[in-house]
Formats: C-alpha cells, structure tokens, sequence
C-alpha cells in the first residue's frame, strides 16, 4: 500500500451523525431488514448422530447457545427481540413408530424448557426450513439455559444440519418506554421517547444506504428501493484527463456530493467505531458498517488526482450543483 493510499486511508477512519440531522426519513416498509436480528453463530457444519430413546418417544435433541450478554428471557424481550428463528437440513432419517417425523424449536430456562406446536414442521413435508418459536412461550423471569431444535420421532442414524438460528424483533422492547407513531400527539416525554439505542445505531446507518452513489448501489445498497444513480460520474474530464469520480454518498435531497461533509461524517463514523467497537460487534453491524466505511475511502482516494510522478495535482470536493 503506498503513502497516498494510507494517508487516504487515515484520514477517512478518523471519523456520523451530523449527517443524520438533514432530516432523512426512510419510507415504513422500505428497508430489508428493518427488524432487529441477533445471529446465534450455531455450528452450521453436517452431522450425524444417533437418536436417543426418551420414554416412548425417539428423537435427537441440538442445542444452540444462548447470546452471551442476556441472563433472562426477560432480558431479551426487553431488547426488543420476541422470536428464535432456527433453519435445519435433515438429510438422512429413519421414521421411529412413535408417530410422524418432525421438527421442533424449544427454549429450555429455569427448571423446565417450552416449546410451540406452532412451530412443529413435519419432515415428510420438507426436509430443510425454518421453524419459529415466541420467547413469549417461555416463563420471562427465568434464566436462558440454551435455545434448541427438537427432530422428533426418528430413530437410528441422523444427517442434520443447522443452517441458522437468529433472534427477531421489532426493537420495540419494553425495559424504557415506549415510543409515539405518526398520530401521536401526547407530550409526555417518558412515553414519547424510545430508550433503545441498539435499534438507533442499528437504523441510523441506513442513512448512508439511502445516499449511496454509483453504479453498484442497487447490488449494495440495504434498502429495496434504491437503484444506481450517478453512474455518469466515472467519466469526468480534467485537465485532458478522464478521472473516475463514481461513488460516495449524496449530501441530501440536492444530490450533490460535497466533499466537506462526507470527509465529517466519515471521521464522526470512524471515531464512533474506534471508541465503541464492541457495540457494533454485538449487534452484527460490523461487516455493515466496514462497507459503508470502504464506500467512503474509495470514494475519496479517486477523488485524489495525480501527476505522472504520483504527486497529488488536485482534489475534487464537489460532483453537481448545490443549487
């Protein structure tokens, strides 16, 4: 890596919310992923094990780990997480003469462990899935043991696979407050604010998806309703010379892409990082969070234009009219 890419690369981590006070509203409905989501990381390699005998049924008991962090079903309910969605692979089963083969997810606390028929798949029916099961099942108060999935009257040897197990929420949790809708005019502070901050820096980076550049945006974009834009900007004249100067972010409604205020919100964005790392790690937003990042940088270093020694000639901090 030479000099100028490092400097390009210093100076872009150095840096999320001023940005944010443009007042961007992103549409209800609009964003991929507007639930909260915490990945259990389950081993999602293949097995195959035996079945146990328990009484009078056959069957094979997976265990997933509980996160680290939430002692309580309560305390996951509180986040705002209310679901465990659990996806399997069966591969290889003998039916048991207990009764039909299945599935089942179940979260085991305290003394005792519960499960949902609602979320009972037979496995005539589909060998792989997802099965979802409400914490709500589960006795709040007590502590998580473990989260599992159930393969039910089988016998013999078993070729499953765990191919995910997730937490869901709205990140509506109930531990501070409640927060107003659209029509909701009271003004009483304590019900008016929602005091979840994993869901605020969870939707607030979606700021930088609505205001992508390039021709990319619609592959990298988190949002569904984007699409590439600006995709002119990758032949740029200066100076008898074609520059590429695709990418970035837009300022706001204006479309323009000012160089001051992507430089701010990079620097704000990475110091937010450097000083609170674990917050992103925690809540799954790293790889998210890098991407935005490496939009940033990229975009700034093609912006940097060069002589034919390698010496910086100029520096685009503008694309379009403010006007």
């Amino acid at each position: 890596m030479n000099t100028k890419r490092i400097f390009n690369k210093v100076i872009a981590y150095v840096i999320v919310f001023s940005i944010i006070l443009s007042g961007m509203v992103i549409p209800k409905g609009a964003v991929k992923a507007e639930e909260l989501s915490l990945d259990l990381k389950p081993d999602t390699s293949s097995h195959t094990v035996s079945a146990s005998i328990s009484g009078d049924t056959s069957q094979l008991d997976i265990n997933i780990d509980a996160p680290s962090g939430y002692s309580t079903v309560q305390s996951l309910i509180d986040a705002g997480y209310a679901s465990l969605k659990i996806g399997y692979k069966v591969s290889e089963y003998t039916p048991s003469s207990n009764g039909t083969p299945g599935v089942l997810p179940y979260i085991a606390h305290g003394d005792s462990w519960k499960y949902s028929t609602d979320g009972w798949k037979n496995l005539s029916d589909a060998s792989e899935g997802t099965v979802t099961i409400a914490l709500s099942n589960a006795t709040a108060s007590d502590e998580i043991k473990r989260f599992g999935l159930l393969i039910c009257n089988v016998s013999g040897d078993v070729t499953y696979q765990i191919t995910s197990a997730v937490l869901t929420g709205s990140g509506s949790g109930t531990g501070g407050g409640s927060s107003g809708g659209a029509d909701d005019n009271t003004t009483d502070i304590v019900s008016d604010i929602e005091y979840n901050y994993a869901k605020l820096l969870q939707e607030s980076l979606y700021f930088y998806d609505a205001n992508m550049c390039g021709t990319d945006v619609k592959e990298k974009s988190e949002l569904s309703w984007r699409d590439n834009c600006h995709t002119g900007d990758s032949n740029v004249t200066y100076a008898g010379k074609t520059i590429d100067l695709s990418g970035g972010y837009h300022d706001a409604g204006d479309h323009a892409k000012f160089g001051l205020p992507q430089a701010y919100a990079a620097s704000t964005l990475g110091i937010s990082y450097y000083q609170f790392k674990e917050a992103f790690t925690d809540l799954n937003l790293t790889s998210h969070y890098k991407r935005i990042m490496d939009r940033f940088v990229d975009y700034f270093e093609r912006c940097t234009v060069l002589d034919d020694s390698g010496k910086v000639k100029a520096f685009c901090y503008q694309v379009g009219s403010g006007n």
